[in-house]
């Protein structure tokens, strides 16, 4: 089924506990195809566009906007307490998200929760990201995403389903440019903290983490379990479908949604 509520478009396929799936930045709901495919036979899998992605109408929005808009679709169509997926940016939009309504539990993909650096880098650039040098500006954070490094035909279908657009990435990232890195960091680890001392949470990486980080996630979230998968991206999903599907699903039956 397709439909919309509100400001999101959305795809629901499958049946069971609800798992609401929301990508990252530049990417729509359809990059979750291979994801929804094995696992629809257990699980309701809700694949989301956020607003000016996809068929969901813009502007880009706030990440507390962003939670309240994904509040509003999970009110609409899950009965039950959803089991939350988000990628890159949306790992940190789901996080916040669980922080503030209850969830099942919180899958992070490539969620670094060491922001700090990130956030001033973004600063860095953001002359050049709000003016005409736009794309150049921005292209090493896309050859960063590895899309060029899955295999075909998927890589032709997530390049089908990313839109990359000034208006777009300077949108969600307008909050980023606002706030100081300090600031940001701290909403994160505030997040974090609250969500994992509520719900379970798995974070899955397409790399090592560095020392520094795991020990992060360690004092904040000690309870959580990480996966490194090396050599993987920052799409790692997409990289193993069938590798992290079996893992999300055992990690949701595991922990009673399912």
């Amino acid at each position: 089924m397709t439909s919309a509520v509100g400001r999101l478009g959305y795809d629901v396929v499958g049946a069971g506990p609800p798992i609401l799936l929301l990508p990252g930045l530049t990417f729509d709901r359809r990059i979750w195809d291979p994801i929804v495919d094995r696992l629809a036979t257990d699980f309701r899998c809700i694949a989301v566009d956020l607003p000016g992605q996809g068929t969901s109408p813009g502007p880009p929005c706030t990440l507390a906007g962003l939670t309240t808009t994904i509040h509003d679709l999970v009110r609409s169509v899950v009965p039950e307490r959803p089991f939350l997926v988000g990628h890159s940016m949306s790992a940190l939009a789901a996080l916040l998200y669980a922080e503030a309504f209850p969830v099942a539990g919180l899958v992070a993909v490539d969620g670094r929760i060491e922001v700090a650096a990130f956030v001033r880098m973004v600063q860095s650039l953001e002359n050049e990201l709000r003016g005409k040098r736009f794309a150049a500006a921005f292209e090493p954070i896309v050859r960063s995403m590895g899309v060029e490094e899955l295999p075909e035909p998927l890589r032709a279908h997530v390049r089908a389903n990313q839109v990359v657009t000034r208006d777009l990435v300077v949108g969600y990232w307008d909050q980023l440019f606002r706030a100081t890195p300090d600031e940001f960091q701290d909403l994160v680890d505030r997040a974090l903290e609250a969500v994992a001392a509520q719900a379970p949470v798995l974070a899955v990486f397409g790399r090592t983490l560095e020392d520094a980080e795991r020990a992060h996630w360690g004092r904040l979230a000690p309870h959580a379990e990480i996966e490194e998968w090396p050599g993987r991206g920052r799409l790692v999903h997409l990289a193993t479908p069938g590798r992290f599907a079996t893992q999300v699903a055992r990690f949701a039956r595991r922990t009673g949604a399912h």
